[in-house]
């Protein structure tokens, strides 16, 4: 299956996504706004469970704990500042005992050293004075002693008030640390109580943003909502268009709605869905996918009628033109079921029975055809990845197969058993190859065990129509959207005839085979083949829309081929589609062909300008005697292509061009109206037949290939026709006569007198049995398109470096005299006449040298003025190019003036020409005596008009002395004497046959003779010189030469001058 199959959505899943999307949306937007609200809840529901929590808190905080705390802190406060008292006061007594300890030690000191001092000085005076201070000094030491035992009375104190100092400030530490932990402790819970404040206005600020954010965020949901909602309602309502554009209501149906085009639908609209939500309200099409995969039934009855009526309808503006195909049996109601449609039973390409079936053999039959042709699908075309009708369009869009409908009304009336077995096996196997069978039953009668196995079919391979898309199926897709079911509408009578009349003039214009020459290639390469295992094209289409090729020289081909078709059956046509066909394919180092017409008209000198790549001959009126020598040149092919196979040690051409780097091209000569070859006596017939037979025994081993073309094989007179054709494997014909068909295909194989002209052919590559007989349809190859597609060609061939080598005949015109310069270069020692070009593929010039033999004098006759004047200039420039001349005399005994040769008459290059109106001035008995002085032509133009030459009594008299002789003697002694003294004579001839009476004794001396335009008895005694006939001088368009004295006869076409042409 195709990719873009695969990734395209069928209209009816877009359709229902697009009603989807908007109930996605709807969807989406009520969630979200659920969502929302909930969490709002959720949020106030927290805040206050929050602020609940944290008021009990504050309130149990209030309540005790910290009051407690206050109130010991302040107790403890109290008693510390007690104790700050009681320190203070014992710090005093400290400070005062510790003064009073100073005092004392100042006291001591004061003492010690008075006592020291003394101490010196009492000993002095003891010494002098003796012991009168002892007393003094020992009251002092007792006040010394009283002192210390106050100091140590006082340090006690001291130590004591130390001792309740440091434990009243320990008693301090200890209530502050006390102190220090209640208002650590009252300060957390102060610190708890703003926490707690903090947190519930953090709580009510935390709602307060969430309910700015779901505010916002309902706000963006609902923007989100309206633009899903706009666009899916544009991507509806764009759809809803698409499919109305190509399937309006069907009361709203004109001709621009027939399918003209090739795209089938992926569904088909009946109906419409009223779909509503909230304020909103609309429609759809009610679509059912296409194709269907299941048959279809309706009970039997008016409502089941219309619902077909409708399937008709739509099947038959919807798909494509001519690719609908409707089998209708009726035989109830003898074709009444369909009665707004019987107008269009005359169109075959839609009712191919061209009626209704009412009869049990005629309705046998054809569900015997439909089985036939599902069979046919299943086993030959729905192969691979193509398993069904829709996937084998999709692949061969250009191709498709067309979707055929089966109705049957009145189930199971007029059937037979073999009909209701073909019906089973349509009903499980036709939808998927585009069959559809819609029947209408009368469920009563099926009851009866005889249809027990259409019944079982039925419920198993059939759905009622009427219910294949109920708007149930949208409504379980779609929640949000209200679905409310609407029926098709119909259209008036009017509207409904005039629309079918529509119909009808579509189907037959579009029933013409239509096919371009360009469909052939399908945009194909130029030149993407080579010919070396054989020649392989496309040259038309099977019924069925499948490629038909022309093969030739493959291993399991045929070599040669014969083309045969009335006038009118289309074998030009078929010419011009094989010839661009083959030069598309083929490069001219592939291919070569030979381009042969013997047809009255021009249908090959389209390849003549531009010169077609690949044509070595365009020969166009040609004639028979030309085609021989295109025939012997080809012969001649074959033996070179022999020697050189046989010099490489190869067989075949296959063999060559595998072993070989050197091109060597295949070859085809195409042969129109090939039948003349044979028509133009034995002469021409014989060395044809003989070539021909050979080209086709031997030219297949060489890569030569042969088709003949003509429009019948009757009267063709040879003794191995029949011969030649049992060589021509591959048989081509179109229409003819059953005659003409048993001789181009073969006995008893009358196929091509049934054909239709143009386009249709039967091509058959195997020596024409029947059974191989290929039907196709062949393309116009419109002249424009040829045109076209020659130039591209040609640019193609230009680009790659090819250089054109085809030679160009046209038998209907001569060819255009040389110039001057050109007769100059061709100038010889000898007197050579260069007329025109012989008739052959080679086209050489032609030349008469004038020897120095008796009777060496040309005799020219002729009817027309055009070869005559040519061959007059052609002479005159001949001789004016010569050197050995000394004088050219031109008499013009017919007194008309050659229009043709005027020019030349004035001079002959540099040789001026002696121009004499009569026979007496010509002075002929000078001539006829100065022979041996002088060279001279003499050209006299009208020798059967200038009575002074005619034989009469008169001439037969004795010439007396002195007497001069008569212009036809000396004009005898000149033609008998002359050429040996390189004097000559060359006359014209307009009436041969007086001349041969009356200058029957002249006649003899002219050996060399040109004849044209003829019939063919004057033209058998102007060439032999005695009774017979000779054939092929009757048109203008050539001219023959006889040399009596060497018996040789040759074709020439004469030169013309250009202004004649």
């Amino acid at each position: 299956m195709s990719n873009s199959r695969k990734n395209r959505d069928s209209m009816p899943k877009r359709l229902f996504d697009a009603v989807g999307a908007m109930n996605k949306a709807i969807l989406r937007k009520e969630d979200t706004y659920h969502q929302l609200q909930t969490e709002l809840k959720q949020s106030e529901q927290d805040c206050n469970r929050a602020i609940g929590n944290l008021r009990a808190v504050s309130e149990c905080v209030e309540r005790g704990e910290l009051a407690a705390l206050h109130d010991k802190e302040t107790k403890l406060q109290k008693d510390l500042q007690s104790l700050n008292n009681e320190i203070r006061i014992v710090e005093d007594h400290i400070k005062q005992v510790e003064k009073s300890i100073s005092d004392l030690a100042n006291d001591k000191d004061r003492l010690d050293r008075e006592i020291s001092q003394r101490s010196t000085l009492i000993s002095i005076i003891k010494y002098v004075f003796g012991d009168a201070e002892r007393e003094e000094s020992e009251k002092i030491l007792r006040e010394i002693k009283k002192n210390e035992h106050g100091k140590d009375d006082l340090i006690k104190t001291s130590s004591k008030l130390s001792s309740r100092k440091a434990s009243l400030e320990n008693r301090q530490n200890d209530l502050k640390v006390e102190l220090a932990g209640i208002q650590t402790k009252i300060k957390r819970l102060s610190d708890s109580k703003l926490a707690v404040v903090r947190r519930r206005n953090d709580a009510l600020n935390s709602l307060k943003s969430k309910k700015e954010q779901i505010r916002e965020r309902k706000h963006r949901a609902h923007e989100e909502f309206e633009k899903k909602w706009v666009s899916a309602l544009k991507n509806l309502d764009d759809l809803c268009k698409r499919v109305r554009l190509r399937q309006p209501h069907l009361n709203e149906l004109v001709a621009e709605n027939i399918n003209t085009g090739t795209i089938f639908p992926d569904a088909l609209a009946f109906g419409r869905m009223y779909l509503t939500y909230q304020n909103w309200k609309g429609y759809i099409p009610r679509l059912i996918p296409f194709p269907f995969k299941t048959s279809f039934w309706l009970p039997d009855q008016t409502t089941g009628h219309r619902l077909i009526h409708q399937l008709m309808l739509r099947l038959m503006h919807c798909l494509p033109v001519c690719n609908v195909e409707i089998t209708a049996a009726d035989p109830l109601r003898l074709g009444t079921s369909l009665d707004p449609f019987l107008s269009l039973l005359n169109v075959k390409r839609l009712f191919p029975e061209q009626r209704l079936l009412t009869r049990s053999d005629e309705l046998e039959n054809a569900l015997a055809r439909l089985t036939d042709y599902v069979e046919d699908l299943l086993q030959n075309k729905f192969k691979g990845e193509l398993k069904s009708w829709s996937v084998y369009n999709e692949v061969n869009s250009s191709n498709p197969i067309p979707y055929k409908l089966l109705l049957i009304f009145g189930v199971p009336e007029q059937l037979t058993d073999k009909s209701l077995w073909y019906l089973g096996r349509l009903l499980e196997h036709g939808p998927i190859c585009g069959v559809l069978p819609v029947l209408t039953i009368d469920e009563s009668r099926l009851e009866d065990r005889k249809f027990t196995g259409l019944r079982t079919a039925i419920d198993k391979y059939a759905k009622r129509m009427d219910s294949i898309v109920p708007a149930e199926i949208l409504t379980k897709h779609v929640s949000e959207i209200n679905v409310v079911e609407e029926q098709e509408f119909w259209l008036g009578r009017s509207e409904l005839t005039d629309f079918l009349a529509s119909i009808s003039d579509r189907y037959e214009q579009s029933a013409k085979f239509s096919k371009s020459l360009t469909d052939l290639w399908c945009n194909s390469d130029y030149w993407s083949h080579d010919a070396v295992q054989g020649v392989q094209v496309p040259i038309g289409w099977t019924s069925d829309g499948e490629i038909v090729h022309f093969s030739i020289g493959g291993v399991n081909t045929e070599h040669h081929v014969l083309l045969a078709g009335r006038s009118g059956s289309g074998k030009s046509n078929l010419l011009h589609v094989l010839i661009h066909s083959l030069c598309h394919t083929y490069s001219p180092s592939e291919l070569n062909i030979y381009l042969l017409d013997y047809k009255q008209g021009t249908e090959f000198s389209v390849y003549a300008s531009p010169p077609l790549p690949q044509a070595k001959l365009v020969a166009t009126e040609s004639d028979p005697e030309y085609g021989v020598t295109v025939l012997a040149h080809l012969t001649e092919e074959i033996e070179k292509r022999a020697q050189e196979f046989k010099s490489r040690s190869v067989r075949d051409f296959y063999e060559y061009r595998e072993s070989s780097v050197t091109d060597l091209p295949r070859v085809l000569l195409i042969i129109d109206e090939f039948q003349i070859l044979f028509s133009e006596g034995r002469q021409v017939a014989a060395p044809a037949e003989k070539m021909l037979n050979k080209l086709l025994r031997q030219g297949r081993a060489y890569g030569i290939h042969v088709l003949l073309a003509t429009q019948t094989l009757k009267g063709i007179q040879s003794l191995s026709m029949g011969q030649l054709i049992s060589q021509i494997g591959c048989r081509i014909a179109l229409a003819c006569s059953e005659e003409d068909s048993a001789m181009i295909l073969g006995n008893s194989n009358w196929e091509a007198s049934k054909l239709s002209c143009p386009p249709e052919g039967i091509i058959n590559n195997s020596n024409g049995a029947k059974s191989e007989n290929q039907r196709f349809l062949i393309p116009f190859a419109d002249s424009r398109l040829c045109k076209d597609h020659i130039t591209k060609i040609t640019q193609f061939a230009d680009q790659r470096g090819y250089c054109s080598s085809t030679r160009i005949f046209n038998g209907s015109r001569l060819p255009e005299m040389p110039t001057a310069a050109w007769f100059k270069s061709k100038s010889h020692e000898a007197v050579q006449l260069h007329l025109g070009e012989r008739l052959s593929f080679e086209a050489e010039l032609f030349s008469l040298t004038l020897v120095n033999r008796p009777s060496s004098n040309l005799l020219i006759s002729g009817y027309s003025d055009a070869i005559h004047d040519g061959l007059l200039a052609s002479i005159l420039q001949s001789l004016g190019a010569q050197n050995g001349i000394d004088e050219i005399i031109y008499l013009n005994g017919r007194s008309i003036v050659p229009v043709g040769a005027s020019k030349y008459l004035d001079g002959a290059g540099s040789r001026p020409i002696s121009k004499h109106e009569s026979v007496p001035a010509l002075n002929l008995a000078e001539i006829s005596k100065e022979l041996q002085q002088s060279k001279r032509i003499v050209i006299i133009d009208g020798l059967d008009s200038a009575k002074e030459f005619h034989s009469g009594p008169a001439n037969f008299r004795p010439v007396k002395k002195d007497e001069l002789p008569s212009p036809q003697e000396s004009l005898k002694k000149i033609l008998e004497d002359g050429p040996l003294q390189g004097t000559f004579v060359i006359a014209f001839v307009d009436n041969w046959k007086r001349c041969n009476s009356s200058c029957k004794d002249l006649l003899g001396f002219f050996e060399m003779r040109v004849g044209f335009c003829m019939n063919e008895d004057d033209a058998g005694s102007f060439v032999s010189g005695a009774i017979g006939k000779l054939k092929g001088l009757e048109t203008d368009n050539r001219a023959v030469f006889a040399d009596r004295l060497k018996n040789q006869v040759s074709w020439v076409r004469p030169y013309i001058n250009g202004e004649s042409l």
